[in-house]
């Protein structure tokens, strides 16, 4: 118990000289779901190294509450992005929000991280990278690389930029192709099924 105790101590003195920062749910292939909580593991292994990290259930929780809440208000047919990530921030006293996708096309990974400032917009870190015929392994290691490089500073190559400018390809081809097949299920949807569609996106978003 005094061991235990004096390592919470030690931590505690250590973490005013970080910056907090909340880590969104990981958003991973169908077939990787079973995998999402070793990648999410990953991240917050890299991301500790320089931040307080909030992740896991607890941001899930209170994301869903957050959306949903914001979804209801009469006012908003749907959430505003930026003030639904600000109180998420605010829900855990942070200011910074750190977003992950592993998106799975051809056989290759793709995988982005990005780091906000969300009160003021300003994107403090962000890197992608690409991980060909790699499997469940591979791809935790590679996000363990991907968060842990924020520490080194090391400046991207042009190898760097050209994955980085493939995996925000992928990544904005695979969320056209998400949000088309939403709208082709929510013209040919009743009523009832709308509202429902409407709500399940809301949560998800």
């Amino acid at each position: 118990l005094q061991v235990d105790a004096a390592s919470k101590s030690k931590q505690q003195a250590d973490e005013p000289d970080k910056d907090r920062l909340v880590l969104m749910p990981l958003r991973v292939p169908d077939e990787d779901k079973n995998l999402t909580g070793a990648m999410e593991t990953a991240l917050v292994e890299g991301l500790q190294q320089k931040y307080v990290v909030f992740s896991g259930e607890q941001v899930s929780q209170k994301a869903r509450e957050i959306f949903l809440k914001e979804s209801r208000n009469t006012a908003h047919n749907e959430c505003d992005e930026t003030k639904c990530m600000q109180n998420i921030a605010m829900a855990f006293q942070a200011e910074l929000l750190a977003t992950a996708n592993v998106t799975k096309q051809d056989g290759i990974y793709y995988l982005a991280l990005s780091v906000q400032n969300i009160f003021d917009n300003k994107v403090e870190y962000s890197k992608s990278l690409t991980c060909e015929n790699c499997n469940g392994a591979k791809v935790i290691e590679k996000l363990k690389t991907l968060s842990g490089v924020i520490i080194s500073g090391n400046p991207d190559t042009a190898e760097d930029e050209s994955q980085k400018e493939a995996a925000r390809k992928q990544i904005a081809e695979q969320l056209r192709k998400e949000q088309k097949e939403f709208e082709n299920k929510l013209k040919n949807a009743d009523a009832a099924e709308r509202k429902r569609l409407l709500d399940a996106k809301a949560a998800d978003d």
